[in-house]
């Protein structure tokens, strides 16, 4: 016999709060002495939680063209890392992948980082 026990948060998000809140963090990191900024999505808070639901929300608001980056004053690269597979995106100057990423799993560190045969 056993049991099975979730606890369930839900939420609500629209894609203008997300574009808002990517856009008011971007603005607020562009200021002299700061060239590279770097986000990590689902990653860990300052608790220690992790939120995966950060990745999936992250792809959905790169679908709406208001959250491209625009031009930057002091900014030369704006970087997105995803904690669970380490993805790395450049989503300024231009978008691109910078690296696919080592693992395929939710844990990095309980995945091989070279593939076994």
């Amino acid at each position: 016999m056993g049991f099975e026990l979730a606890f369930v948060y839900n939420s609500v998000h629209r894609m203008s709060s997300l574009v808002s809140e990517w856009q008011r963090l971007i603005n607020q990191h562009d200021k002299p002495g700061i060239q590279d900024l770097l986000f990590t999505v689902g990653g860990p808070d300052r608790s220690g939680f992790v939120h995966p639901a950060d990745a999936l929300l992250f792809d959905f608001m790169q679908s709406d063209p208001s959250a491209d980056v625009t031009e930057r004053l002091h900014l030369k690269r704006v970087l997105v890392h995803y904690w669970a597979t380490g993805k790395i995106l450049q989503m300024y100057p231009e978008r691109r992948v910078v690296s696919p990423g080592i693992s395929a799993g939710f844990v990095p560190a309980h995945r091989p980082l070279v593939q076994r045969s």
